[in-house]
């Protein structure tokens, strides 16, 4: 049976977003295992850092939300000096 553009169009979009899904479950597991095997680290990594965070959110000038790259939200609050 011929499929036209549109039937291989489909085909190929949900390919594409099983492919996705696989990969980010993959990259989810990634970085869980790195979490939870992590050792206390001496300063600031910065390629760590920038291999597991996509985003920083500043809610207020004491609450910040980091977005793992795995889709993982953590709420921090900063302590001032005031």
């Amino acid at each position: 049976m011929y499929k036209g553009a549109s039937g291989f169009g489909l085909a190929n979009r949900l390919s594409d977003e099983q492919s996705e899904a696989t990969l980010s479950a993959a990259y989810q597991e990634i970085v869980s295992d790195f979490l939870r095997t992590a050792e206390e680290q001496e300063g600031f990594k910065k390629d760590i850092f920038t291999q597991l965070v996509d985003k920083i959110i500043v809610k207020n000038k004491n609450q910040i939300i980091f977005c793992l790259k795995d889709g993982t939200e953590i709420d921090d609050t900063v302590e001032t000096g005031k």
